[in-house]
């Protein structure tokens, strides 16, 4: 069940990823051991790259993927033939760069929805020479019975490593084995045997936390938080979990809710309301989070802390993305600057009802259409189209099948757009500024190395 909750986030992750064009790729572990890998994994094999191309049924999947076929060298896990197709993401930001002729190990994981074994950019597949740990434990397995343990990063907030946390794991029998985090906040603890055992970890501040792959339950008091999750180990195996800590205040227990609304009364159907700290230290960013507006204007906030707070949309004043409100900076009840706002005053407890947030605008909106051309001058189809305010990220459009985009923009702030396409090699347009008035624009890409 974990491993099937590993791979269904793993790939959400991606989607996301290629929704927004982004740069880089996400994933939910980055510090997966061999051991992990191996027995999550559907099939392991160690393999060279004879071909690489588009699969028949592409258009019916979700994510645009390449069929890799390899010649089979060692079988490590679920393979028995000679050789293996293996699909992998291809024509996004995500890509994994594979020649013909490379030997590279393999980490396979079966895809519900195609029903093939599949490999990406989240799990320890490497190129051979790379591969020196893996190979190490995944050869080991046959010199003699293999060690059970228990393992996991502490991160606070998933990045930032926290060192020299207590760690117990406690067995059937109430034995407990203790440890504590190193330098990266990585923990690992030998087992004697298999079996159901319970991990626990000792954090020293009120906290919550979370993992993709395993339930985690927290009990905070106001000096320290206990983490605890089940692990079932199977004899020979490990079990690896990341957990992402974050500080929580057992005393903001306020809430706050109401409605946007915009200047002729009409409610605002889209967008976030920011919760904004009133009183920031010198020096330091104001301190903010932010609740999502419904289809009929209404907001709500849970957990408030006690003090002082501003409620704002669109607080860095900026170009509105595509989930945001099209409307300009404003704090309640409807100034447009920071001076003229009225401060919520929080308390312990407090329900703050019925707010009514009217806000300024809405920003003027046009429609941008142009055109994709290839370097040859004929159609992109299905290039991607991405807006950008200076060098912001807005949003992005398809082109249709003969190129052509449409683009809504608000207000009268830098916008600059361009287009790029992946499959069947790279190519991007300039990033070219789109006029204030209409005009129709033509985006020509440029071939780009692999």
């Amino acid at each position: 069940m974990c491993r099937k909750l590993l791979l269904a986030t793993l790939f959400l992750v991606l989607s996301q990823a290629l929704a927004a064009e982004a740069h880089a790729c996400s994933c939910v572990e980055y510090g997966t051991p061999p051991c992990a890998a191996y027995w999550r994994a559907d099939a392991v094999f160690t393999g060279v790259v004879t071909d690489f191309r588009k699969p028949s049924d592409a258009s019916q999947t979700s994510l645009p993927t390449a069929l890799l076929h390899f010649i089979v060298e060692d079988r490590f896990r679920n393979i028995n033939a000679p050789e293996v197709e293996v699909e992998t993401l291809h024509g996004t930001s995500c890509d994994m760069e594979f020649k013909k002729g490379e030997r590279w190990l393999v980490y396979a994981y079966r895809n519900s929805a195609t029903g093939r074994l599949a490999i990406s950019p989240c799990t320890r597949t490497t190129r051979v020479p790379g591969a020196a740990e893996d190979l190490s434990y995944i050869r080991g397995l046959s010199r003699g019975a293999p060690e059970q343990s228990v393992s996991g990063r502490l991160a606070y907030f998933k990045y930032t490593p926290l060192a020299g946390m207590r760690v117990e794991v406690v067995g059937g029998g109430g034995r407990s084995l203790e440890t504590t985090t190193d330098p990266e906040g990585n923990f690992a603890v030998r087992l004697p045997r298999g079996g159901a055992y319970t991990v626990r970890a000792f954090v020293p501040y009120s906290a919550d936390a979370m993992s993709h792959t395993a339930p985690v339950r927290a009990d905070p008091t106001d000096e320290r938080t206990v983490l605890e999750y089940p692990v079932e180990v199977p004899a020979g195996q490990c079990v690896y979990n990341e957990i992402e800590v974050y500080k929580v205040d057992l005393h903001a227990t306020a809430e706050v809710s109401g409605r946007v609304s915009d200047e002729s009364g009409q409610p605002v159907t889209r967008g976030y309301v920011h919760l904004v700290d009133a009183a920031p230290k010198p020096g330091a960013e104001p301190e903010s989070r932010s609740a999502s507006i419904g289809e009929d204007g209404s907001f709500r906030f849970e957990g408030v802390a006690v003090g002082s707070f501003l409620l704002v949309i669109n607080p860095d004043d900026e170009a509105p993305g595509e989930s945001d409100a099209p409307h300009p900076r404003t704090f309640y009840p409807g100034a447009a600057e920071r001076e003229q706002a009225s401060p919520l005053v929080i308390t312990e407890g407090l329900k703050l009802e019925g707010i009514n947030f009217r806000v300024r605008g809405p920003l003027g909106k046009r429609v941008v259409n142009g055109r994709v051309l290839k370097p040859d001058g004929k159609p992109a189809a299905e290039a991607s189209v991405s807006l950008y305010n200076g060098d912001k990220y807005i949003r992005m459009v398809r082109a249709d099948h003969r190129g052509r985009f449409t683009l809504d923009v608000y207000g009268d702030f830098d916008y600059r757009v361009e287009a790029e396409t992946y499959g069947g090699g790279r190519a991007r347009s300039e990033r070219v500024k789109v006029p204030v008035k209409e005009k129709s624009l033509t985006l020509l890409l440029k071939s780009k190395p692999e």
